[in-house]
């Protein structure tokens, strides 16, 4: 598993901070489950197009996975009198996994 992140933060004003963070994460050889009694195609009946015909099926773990995944983090805090803040932020992520599935996420928050 790799990881990495990188953030910059800046003070704007004496009661003003904004900071951008990127955060990565890269896997690779992460064990799946793979069918090694898949039917070849073409016509007929499937049972009589796998390799292994007298299985229902066969299953392997192979190291054969990879996933990625990827963060935009933004947010501002703006600081007050007597104690009082106030804190807004967006969170941006994209993920990719073993079955290629893509999730887009957006969420953000004011205190």
């Amino acid at each position: 598993m790799q990881q990495w992140n990188f953030t910059l933060e800046r003070q704007l004003k004496q009661s003003l901070v904004v900071r951008g963070s990127y955060v990565g994460t890269r896997g690779n050889h992460l064990f799946i489950a793979m069918d090694e009694d898949v039917a070849f195609p073409g016509p007929g009946p499937v049972p009589a197009r796998r390799p292994y015909p007298a299985y229902a099926s066969i299953s392997a773990w192979e190291p054969v996975g990879i996933s990625t995944y990827h963060s935009l983090q933004l947010s501002a805090e703006k600081r007050m009198s007597k104690g009082l803040a106030f804190t807004a932020w967006v969170h941006v992520q994209q993920e990719y996994g073993c079955g290629w599935r893509r999730q887009f996420g957006l969420s953000g928050i004011a205190k």
